[in-house]
């Protein structure tokens, strides 16, 4: 990487990208913040809660060993969870 700044634009109404990853002041700081905006919205792409979805990623990602097990958490491989994370 060169250096420069590489964000992913996600959907938002109004066009708008989210304010605290123009915040970011470093380059892995913007690259974490776009990643986690992309998880959030490719799950809201797919019916499923983003809380929910993101607790179960952080409770089950620890646990993942292989490509394959990181790949079976990503949203669109995932059943909906709208249920509440209690």
């Amino acid at each position: 990487m060169n250096g420069d700044v590489q964000v992913r634009f996600c959907e938002r109404p109004g066009g708008q990208f989210p304010g605290p990853t123009r915040l970011a002041d470093t380059v892995r700081g913007a690259e974490a913040s776009a990643n986690l905006y992309s998880l959030v919205e490719t799950a809201k792409a797919n019916d499923i809660e983003p809380w929910a979805y993101l607790h179960r990623v952080f409770a089950e990602l620890p646990r993942a060993e292989t490509i394959d097990d990181v790949e079976t958490l990503l949203p669109n491989r995932v059943k909906p969870c709208n249920d509440a994370v209690g």
